[in-house]
């Protein structure tokens, strides 16, 4: 999910689309609608065909954390790499990391 204009489209695209562990890319622009509104995350819900209870959503801006939540996704106040490792690691969605 990834808030954007028109003109940003192509390069966000062209960043991600390389990755293995990115299977889609949604932007706020072809959704209709603009994080924290409901209906984003309602639309993101629907087009990825998962339940709120089945996401995470992670974010550096509270507004949007709260607009996820009022959703029903759980939530990871992203601060720095090192803090979300740990915060997935307790989720068990990482092994923790050693050392």
């Amino acid at each position: 999910m990834i808030d954007t204009l028109l003109l940003d489209v192509d390069g966000v695209l062209q960043l991600y689309a390389r990755r293995p562990a990115v299977t889609g890319i949604l932007t706020s622009y072809e959704l209709g609608s603009r994080k924290p509104q409901r209906a984003f995350f309602d639309t993101v819900l629907t087009r990825v065909r998962r339940r709120a209870h089945q996401c995470l959503f992670v974010d550096d801006t509270p507004a949007y954390l709260d607009g996820a939540a009022r959703s029903g996704i759980a939530t990871i106040h992203y601060r720095d790499n090192n803090q979300v490792r740990a915060e997935l690691a307790a989720r068990g969605l990482l092994p923790p990391r050693v050392g």
